[in-house]
């Protein structure tokens, strides 16, 4: 399987995502892992879904698994593109509605760190250190 397809499963995902349809996007993740395996686009997804279903000690698992991919860690391709700060963000979000903002906290300045100028992410920062 090359590049070309997982962008073309990757596109398909966002759109059912984008629509809330998480049955769709749930399906095409489970069909997609068959050919593609340690996908960080993937496992990313299924933190999304998990997150959308307010199943949020799932979702955490998903982005820690996310992170740990190897294809992130060389950095090349479609992954010199993908938004490591972004799975901090969700990550740091779960953490919050789970109640522990301290992590919370800890999670959207990694955020911050990977994406300097996320205004969104600074505005959560400030949000969560408010509640402190």
């Amino acid at each position: 399987m090359g590049k070309s397809n997982i962008i073309e499963i990757k596109e398909k995902i966002e759109s059912y995502l984008r629509a809330g349809n998480l049955k769709k996007a749930s399906k095409e993740i489970k069909s997609a892992e068959k050919k593609f395996l340690d996908e960080p686009y993937l496992i990313f997804y299924k933190g999304m879904i998990n997150w959308n279903s307010k199943q949020y000690e799932d979702a955490i698992a998903n982005f820690k698994e996310c992170l740990k991919s190897a294809l992130l860690e060389e950095g090349q391709g479609i992954y010199a593109e993908f938004k490591k700060g972004q799975v901090y963000y969700y990550m740091g979000l779960c953490y919050d509605m789970l109640g522990n903002t301290e992590e919370a906290i800890i999670q959207i300045k990694k955020a911050l760190h990977e994406e300097p100028t996320n205004f969104e992410y600074q505005e959560m920062l400030d949000e969560l250190q408010a509640e402190l």
